[in-house]
């Protein structure tokens, strides 16, 4: 027995010491994955706030006239607490995938901080996401939309934001694969143009200069118009820019006649190439393709809307 003793003390010494050192392993891993758990944690919490809110902001905001209004803008934010991520856009953002990888963490309003030029630059690529638009409109240059939206400008726009007035309105589709709210504009060109496969509208060698409008008025005839961007349609204005000598002839005269039709589906096509400007943005086209979309735009509004 006395020989087994010191055996079984040091062996038990051993074990001990054994366990001594393997706990701060373990004490070392097991901090480590609370750490990491509440990072990721607490991660998730700043990408999905409370109201799940994303604010993306447009890069002149960095400018000296508009930081303080900025500032202001964000503690009026916080004290509705309706505050978020927030993202500044730079040239080479993508707003699709960017709002959809913040949609993928629970994001579910989108506020677009800027002018006219940002709000088109987002939802010609965003209209047709699952989330709700904001608009906050700061500065008073290129700023109509927000009048047309009931939106007041600057850090006033924030009680209209809270307030969570949403209403849903069409926008059209450009070919399949990009987005138009305002309006569409064709300077001018001979083309064909065919409304709902139902009738075709073939001027021959006259130019057009075609016009869809739905938030904003065509250039011309915008006396006439109508705002009604929530009735699931939309209206091609044209009128002849230059007068072929048949049409003067037959028609003996030198004035202008625009015509206008609603419509679903449109596609303009034309021999040559065309300029097309949709909400401010030009591009070159063979033929352009239009049609209204059948999901609406979930846009917050203000009680001034024009519409």
């Amino acid at each position: 027995m006395t020989k087994t003793r010191p055996t079984l003390k040091k062996s038990l010494r051993s074990a001990e010491k054994i366990d001594i050192e393997k706990k701060p392993v373990a004490i070392k891993k097991t901090l480590y994955q609370l750490v990491k758990r509440e990072a990721a944690r607490r991660s998730e919490i700043n990408r999905t706030p409370k109201e799940s809110y994303l604010y993306l902001y447009d890069n002149y905001l960095k400018e000296r006239p508009f930081q303080s209004v900025v500032s202001i803008i964000e503690t009026r934010l916080g004290d509705f607490e309706i505050v978020g991520k927030i993202i500044r856009l730079s040239t080479f953002t993508n707003p699709r995938v960017l709002v959809e990888d913040e949609m993928r963490h629970g994001v579910k309003n989108v506020v677009i901080v800027g002018n006219d030029d940002t709000l088109a630059r987002i939802l010609t690529r965003t209209a047709d996401l699952d989330v709700t638009f904001g608009f906050l409109p700061i500065g008073q240059k290129k700023n109509y939309l927000a009048k047309i939206l009931g939106l007041p400008i600057n850090e006033k726009s924030v009680e209209a934001l809270a307030a969570r007035k949403v209403e849903k309105i069409d926008y059209g589709i450009i070919n399949r694969n990009r987005f138009f709210l305002s309006y569409l504009y064709i300077p001018g060109a001979r083309v064909k143009i065919a409304c709902d496969q139902s009738f075709t509208v073939s001027p021959g060698r006259d130019k057009f200069e075609i016009a869809i409008a739905n938030l904003l008025p065509p250039p011309f005839e915008s006396d006439k118009f109508m705002l009604q961007p929530q009735d699931g349609q939309m209206e091609v204005y044209f009128q002849p820019t230059e007068r072929g000598l048949l049409s003067k002839l037959v028609n003996g005269r030198e004035s202008k006649v625009t015509s206008m039709f609603p419509f679903q589906h449109l596609l303009i096509t034309s021999d040559k190439i065309i300029t097309v400007l949709a909400d401010g943005k030009e591009t070159q086209e063979a033929a352009v393709e239009i049609e209204v979309s059948k999901k609406k735009l979930k846009m917050v509004v203000g009680r001034g809307r024009q519409f």
